[in-house]
């Protein structure tokens, strides 16, 4: 089942990195590649496989990753579903959790996952259809967890933030110092840019201030809308892909903003 924000297979080749995107005049010849935005768990996953510290000795363990692809689950149900289809994913993971011995050594405290998508998407603080997401983060098991998300809520202890996946994946130091290199020499034609929408539907939000000021002036700002509708000005850019995005970024000398 799709959704808006659902990674299709295209982007879970090469480990949840993406296809490799050819060199061209806006990309660098090696460590470019199609990578989702939500794909983080695909990511770290295949990347934790790699480490030399693993055990299957649980008694040994000091960490203990539970594979359960958070943001994945809840992306198929975000709209449009029950809020019984949103929880159900969350709720079973801590079924089985509970009855390994595992568990009960600290009761989750030494057990960690990893969500692709931001805390709110997993802390509906009512039981209501109309409320969005799912509760994984407001469990009572869920309490003792650390969780990793790519957006995390300062009034919760227990997740941290960690990066949205980048397209820049470089697998030596050479393919970064390049980049490096090469961004120096750039000329920088604009002193911020930003790559989204407004949101009309909610009132005093900052995106449309932002693309405002954008369309306002020109020559120091780029807008590079990312609707189809017609709710950004005509002559601003279409967000196709991210070659388009990747070469705003390069010129411009200030903030580099994606949707907020």
């Amino acid at each position: 089942k799709s959704s808006p924000c659902k990674p299709e297979l295209a982007y879970t080749a090469n480990a949840g990195l993406g296809q490799r995107l050819p060199g061209d005049k806006v990309f660098s010849n090696a460590g470019w590649f199609g990578t989702h935005q939500f794909s983080l768990e695909i990511i770290f996953h295949n990347r934790i496989k790699q480490y030399k510290c693993l055990t299957k000795n649980s008694s040994m363990a000091s960490a203990i990753f539970v594979p359960y692809y958070a943001g994945f689950d809840v992306a198929r149900y975000l709209w449009g579903s029950s809020m019984a289809a949103r929880d159900f994913g969350s709720v079973e993971p801590y079924k089985s959790l509970r009855q390994q011995s595992e568990w009960k050594t600290m009761w989750g405290r030494d057990h960690f996952l990893v969500a692709g998508k931001i805390t709110w998407d997993f802390r509906r603080g009512v039981d209501e259809d109309s409320a969005w997401g799912n509760k994984l983060m407001i469990l009572s098991e869920s309490k003792n967890v650390t969780m990793l998300t790519i957006e995390s809520s300062p009034w919760n202890a227990n997740d941290f933030a960690i990066p949205y996946p980048t397209n820049f994946h470089p697998s030596a130091d050479e393919e970064v110092f390049r980049w490096q290199n090469r961004m120096t020499r750039l000329k920088m034609r604009y002193l911020y840019s930003f790559a989204g929408a407004p949101r009309l539907s909610i009132e005093e939000f900052i995106r449309s201030e932002i693309v405002t000021q954008c369309l306002n002036s020109r020559r120091k700002r780029k807008l590079l809308g990312c609707k189809t509708t017609g709710e950004v000005d005509a002559s601003s850019s279409l967000h196709e892909d991210g070659l388009h995005e990747q070469g705003i970024w390069e010129n411009t000398r200030g903030w580099r903003v994606g949707g907020i």
